[in-house]
């Protein structure tokens, strides 16, 4: 059976049409042609929002404006329905709410159906290299272990570090245009070796600290993840000779990605991702971090220091994921937290917060300027808190600064959980230093205030996203300077 045929058998299946499993796929494509009738472009008749029809290179697109005039920012919003189903009016309710909820215009396009539109088939170039091109900013995102860093992402609680939870991963994709660019090749090995690190028994754990922290496997990522393997070992994709290194394996400094307000740093061997990205997802609160968060520290031997996720975990999706009521666990990304009348307000919350970078005595220094502020962007009762952060990435190290003139933040607390698995061993050498051992290195941190563990019940907290164990350390105040080394 063909890569489309099974991708087309998938998506039918996801449709909940379990008939058609057993159609030859002629048959499946007439089933599918069924199911779209009525379905396509449509034009709202409400008054609830501003409506338009605009013509995109020959197909429909539907604009949803809450003003007659268009807004400063736009969002592309493409229908989740596998390239085989379309829309329907039921849509349109999902559009104002996106509109309204971010006070952005939508573009809605009604985009060809793989049915009609089989780029490989029909050699469609045009198509192919728009896919490279979107592949290869992709790539730009993966850890040189193979890890999707999306440590910024606004659908964060779809995150765990070796991808999607959900998707079909990047395997099939990326080796269908291998021949165009041998790093796609290098991005499925590496994430297929990542993949089968976290497959414990036959099932796909949703994260590398699940086992070990004693969480069960979610199925849902195994079968997920298991479809497009299946259908790229049918397929016709070739092992270049001479794969190259992935972006991020090169320690080429620093790339700005400006539409999502987000910096990724190269020195020496550390890989770091600093973030202001003002999006959210839908009404989704401390969904992702933001205020200019390091969200990602990584180093060649150390693997992932630190990360953010979720700055509040919610179950957004029952079905794929698990509760964490019970166990020990908190926000992963560095941070400035106060917590006032049971609020906590924190740097990594703010969406309006400035972010800049610059270069100085070789280090990557990225500088953020953000507001406490609770999940709702309030400020605490009794006034702003204003907080610095700057990052000083360098080829030896990483040295995080905090500094605060705001009376609230002294009694604040800066966060820095440490991610490590429970079996590593981790010591405080003395008040202002601690080290982690790992396989092959030493994890040391040094701070200019006393470092301090919250209690635990087993030495670790537990994140779901993107599912790592870490000792939480943190210090008091908002006034300090935290290094990293890697010995």
């Amino acid at each position: 059976m063909s890569i489309g045929a099974s991708l087309l058998r998938g998506v039918y299946r996801l449709s909940c049409v379990k008939k058609a499993f057993a159609l030859p796929v002629e048959q499946l494509l007439k089933a599918i042609e069924k199911a779209n009738r009525g379905r396509g472009f449509f034009m709202p008749t409400d008054r609830k929002a501003h409506y338009e029809k605009r013509m995109v290179n020959g197909f429909p697109c539907l604009i949803v404006r809450a003003e007659s005039k268009p807004s400063q920012r736009a969002i592309l919003f493409f229908f989740s329905g596998g390239m085989v189903i379309g829309p329907d009016k039921g849509d349109a309710a999902v559009l104002r709410k996106l509109c309204y909820g971010t006070g952005c215009d939508v573009w809605f396009p009604i985009y060809p159906l793989c049915t009609e539109h089989c780029i490989i088939v029909t050699g469609d170039q045009e198509a192919l290299d728009i896919m490279e091109k979107t592949m290869k900013v992709h790539i730009e995102f993966m850890l040189p272990d193979g890890a999707w860093d999306n440590s910024w992402g606004t659908r964060n609680f779809k995150w765990t570090y070796w991808g999607s939870r959900t998707s079909d991963g990047c395997q099939a994709g990326f080796a269908a245009l291998a021949d165009r660019d041998s790093r796609f090749y290098t991005a499925a090995l590496k994430n297929l070796e990542l993949l089968s690190a976290c497959t414990h028994g036959g099932l796909l754990y949703g994260g590398p600290h699940f086992r070990a922290h004693g969480q069960p496997p979610c199925i849902h990522h195994t079968f997920a993840h298991v479809k497009p393997l299946s259908a790229l070992l049918d397929s016709e994709a070739k092992a270049p000779q001479s794969p190259a290194k992935l972006p991020r394996e090169s320690a080429y400094g620093v790339k700005c990605f400006e539409d999502i307000r987000t910096y990724l740093a190269a020195k020496g061997p550390y890989r770091a991702t600093v973030t202001g990205y003002d999006t959210e997802y839908y009404d989704l609160r401390n969904g992702h971090a933001t205020g200019g968060a390091l969200s990602m520290l990584w180093h060649e031997k150390a693997g992932p220091i630190f990360t953010a996720g979720m700055t509040e975990y919610a179950v957004i999706e029952k079905p794929n994921m698990q509760s964490d009521k019970g166990l020990d666990t908190m926000p992963l990304a560095p941070r400035a937290e106060l917590e006032c009348g049971g609020v906590k307000y924190r740097n990594v919350s703010d969406l309006s917060a400035s972010l800049s970078h610059r270069e100085s005595g070789g280090a990557s220094v990225f500088e953020a300027v953000s507001v406490l502020r609770d999940a709702d962007q309030k400020t605490p009762p009794s006034g702003e808190a204003k907080c610095r952060a700057v990052y000083e990435i360098s080829a030896d190290s990483a040295v995080l600064k905090y500094s605060s003139e705001s009376e609230l933040c002294k009694s604040a607390k800066i966060f820095f959980p440490l991610i490590s698995e429970s079996e590593e061993k981790f010591s405080l050498e003395s008040p202002t230093s601690a080290e982690l051992k790992k396989k092959n290195c030493t994890v040391r941190i040094t701070s200019d205030k006393p470092i301090k563990v919250l209690p635990t019940k087993s030495g670790r907290i537990f994140n779901f996203v993107p599912g790592f164990e870490a000792v939480p350390l943190y210090v008091e105040g908002c006034n300090a300077e935290i290094k990293v080394e890697v010995v």
